[in-house]
């Protein structure tokens, strides 16, 4: 009888609205979702990532607690809350990248703006002649409620990660490409310069607005408007004209803002798009016919890096709303 090798990873998603958990498990047919559940927040508990209800939401986490039995997670927040900033530190002969990192942060942590004011981790890149250390950070204030917050539940927090920049194991490590994130609030790109994360841009184009501009043309319930966004997305079928246009002149400062990238930049990116949901039919189809862009569509359950099993154990349309845990749970397997 083989016996089967299996490991966890529990990972967290908290934000103004939601909490969220996913445990990732492995063994020798692939990985699968072992449990994932949520909770709503109600207005108030956390509000631009400063948690004010600390006693409220630990009673959430302790329940999540005795769910998961763990000790320790990795945590994932709004994208907004980061700061990220790429240094590139010369090598020494002799001396381990760490040890590099170490000297480099002790001469130079006077001079880097952000140092004082907020809480940072960060990721090495070895290159031939320097190291390339990416560091996120966020505001001691933020940080500290978080660490109260689950210290109160006896959860250690490992890391803290961007819900988008998530999922960047999952993009080619290699060369200059776009991630494109379509969000409930708001719509990222982030764009990669040797397979590092090095600046986003942030647009008003997310599911709310096209919600909204679907109420607005044909003057439906805002359940209904949300069966027409995912029945028909930005499709030619749309039965009122008016939504379609509508909902294409919002993507138009993405189209631009992308025009504008092949024109500076004088090369062709790749891009990698993703949704926070059901994925918008015809989204993907639009960008690559108007722009003549490489467009792939990202799907961490259909990834080619990572092995899942054949039975799912997460809906596939629930799946989206997890899809950045399951990639930050994917960080840690080797």
């Amino acid at each position: 009888m083989i016996k089967r090798k299996q490991r966890d990873k529990t990972v967290i998603s908290l934000n103004d609205k939601k909490i969220k958990y996913l445990t990732l498990s492995k063994n020798n047919y692939g990985f699968y979702v072992k449990r994932h559940d949520y909770s709503s927040l109600e207005v108030g508990v956390i509000e631009k990532g400063e948690v004010l209800k600390i006693e409220f939401l630990s009673k959430i986490i302790k329940e999540i607690s005795r769910k998961i039995n763990v000790k320790s997670i990795d945590l994932i927040l709004p994208h907004e809350y980061f700061l990220f900033e790429l240094h590139s530190i010369k090598k020494e002969k002799g001396k381990s990248n760490k040890k590099i990192l170490k000297n480099y942060l002790k001469k130079n942590k006077e001079n880097i703006s952000w140092a004082r004011t907020h809480s940072y981790e960060y990721d090495l890149f070895e290159r031939e002649k320097t190291i390339d250390v990416l560091f996120r950070a966020i505001p001691i204030a933020i940080n500290s409620s978080y660490q109260e917050l689950f210290g109160k539940s006896g959860i250690k927090i490992n890391t803290i990660q961007s819900e988008i920049v998530s999922f960047s194991n999952l993009l080619y490590d290699k060369g200059n490409f776009n991630q494109i994130f379509i969000g409930d609030d708001y719509t990222y790109i982030l764009k990669y310069k040797d397979g590092i994360f090095v600046s986003d841009s942030k647009f008003d184009l997310s599911y709310k607005l096209l919600i909204k501009d679907i109420i607005k043309n044909i003057n439906v319930s805002k359940k209904e408007a949300i069966n027409i966004l995912y029945k028909y997305g930005v499709l030619r079928t749309h039965k009122d004209e008016n939504v379609l246009k509508s909902l294409k002149r919002d993507m138009d400062p993405i189209i631009k803002y992308l025009s504008l990238d092949i024109i500076e930049d004088k090369q062709r990116y790749k891009n990698y798009i993703h949704f926070s949901g059901i994925p918008i039919l015809g989204f993907s189809d639009t960008l690559r016919k108007v722009l003549g862009l490489d467009i792939y569509d990202l799907c961490v359950l259909c990834s080619s890096k990572y092995t899942f099993q054949d039975v799912l154990t997460i809906h596939k349309n629930d799946s989206y709303e997890y899809e950045a845990l399951i990639s930050r749970a994917l960080t840690f397997f080797k």
